[in-house]
């Protein structure tokens, strides 16, 4: 048996119903893959690296970064389905300013509580649907859009097919919503 391993993230996580749709998007484009359960569908905004243990301590520092996040409700659309040999993943064909403030606010957060990101990760939004084998595609699908309201703590232990949510904070800065242009 393999050892357990934990990491934490930052996600945003779409209404039930959406990602259901997502779910049922990548079941149509590819049936015989592994697919994301809809209740484990969101976009990772911040990873740590994993440790062989759980961090009670890295978990708290990761609710304080948390707690201090301040940022406006926002629109995102994720429109681009991208397929390569071992995942499919929903992407956005334009960027996100709001989404890539809020990943800098979490990344300095992070840092300044003696955290540090996983090796190697970059801000680059997706949503996996699924893992498979086939053949790499990369098109624009009718867009999976929501008012991303909410930031999301997340203990994942890893093989287990296991997610804590550890907190939740509503996104609710002083200037209203940010119901961007695409």
């Amino acid at each position: 048996m393999a050892a357990d391993l934990h990491r934490y993230f930052f996600a945003l996580i779409p209404a039930d119903q959406l990602a259901r749709q997502m779910v049922q998007e990548a079941v149509r484009l590819d049936p015989g893959a592994k697919h994301q359960r809809a209740d484990r569908v969101h976009a990772t905004i911040g990873i740590t690296d994993d440790f062989p243990s759980a961090r009670p301590e890295v978990a708290a520092a990761l609710l304080r970064v948390g707690a201090g996040v301040a940022a406006d409700p926002f629109a995102c659309q994720f429109d681009r389905i991208m397929a390569q040999p071992g995942h499919m993943a929903l992407r956005l064909s334009r960027r996100s300013r709001p989404m890539g403030d809020l990943f800098r606010q979490i990344e300095t957060g992070m840092r300044r509580a003696g955290q540090k990101l996983r090796e190697g990760y970059r801000h680059d939004p997706h949503i996996t649907l699924s893992y498979r084998g086939g053949l790499a595609c990369n098109r624009l699908v009718p867009g999976y859009r929501w008012l991303v309201d909410e930031l999301v703590l997340i203990h994942s232990h890893v093989g287990e097919t296991r997610h804590d949510i550890l907190g939740r904070w509503p996104l609710t800065g002083a200037g209203g919503p940010q119901l961007s242009l695409f």
